[in-house]
């Protein structure tokens, strides 16, 4: 149940027009598919590096490149075996992992890897894949930025309060969940608040925002 809080008449109108006026400035959409190609590797003193290229959407000018060593791609896929996904790693190598077949026959094995990845509905979307491919936009911690952001709301309303995250719903990565109590009737039962952050699934300039979160606060 998401919870809604209601405005006057007038103030509800304004706040759809400032929710029709959209920030044109260039926002990451989360949900525009990310490919990516293997180019080549390096041989390190003590590792061995891949050079990866990553395409954002259709658009073959908005690439960046990233470099991962074997060890990175290891413990990504530990992080995502909680998925059930099975996916073949290139397995290890502890002698002669510097030969050039080897790490050939490696590299297109990573590509596979990270094809496969990018091919699953769920894996592709998911912060951990965007933060390993696209380092520079997903570092942030999006729940604990969130969280501050729902924290500093509700401080101010006298009629709900949080009791928890709910980080286990949903697959937007900039949009959650949280648990909250009514202050006002305690024996109400709990609902569930949507949350979303500026972006693909709410976009609104900062000025009209501080002005909507005003207006919902009166």
């Amino acid at each position: 149940l998401r919870v809604i809080m209601a405005t006057s008449k007038s103030r509800s109108d304004y706040t759809g027009r400032v929710l029709e006026k959209v920030d044109r400035k260039s926002m990451l959409d989360d949900t525009i598919p990310l490919t990516v190609n293997i180019q080549t590797y390096r041989i390190l003193s003590s590792h061995v590096e891949y050079s990866i290229r990553v395409w954002r959407g259709p658009n073959p000018e908005e690439y960046w490149d990233i470099h991962h060593r074997y060890s990175d791609f290891d413990n990504l896929n530990q992080s995502i075996q909680v998925s059930d996904v099975q996916l073949k790693l290139p397995p290890k190598k502890v002698f002669k992992n510097t030969d050039r077949q080897f790490l050939t026959e490696r590299q297109k094995g990573l590509q596979e890897y990270l094809e496969a990845v990018l091919s699953h509905p769920f894996l592709s979307s998911n912060v951990i894949i965007k933060r390993f491919l696209d380092p520079r936009n997903y570092l942030e911690n999006f729940h604990d930025s969130a969280y501050r952001n729902v924290s500093m709301f509700f401080r101010s309303n006298p009629e709900w309060n949080i009791v928890e995250p709910l980080r286990a719903i949903g697959w937007r990565i900039r949009k959650h969940y949280y648990l909250i109590s009514s202050k006002v009737n305690p024996k109400a039962p709990n609902r569930i608040l949507s949350w979303s952050e500026p972006g693909p699934d709410f976009c609104v300039g900062e000025r009209d925002l501080e002005v909507l979160l005003k207006i919902l606060v009166d």
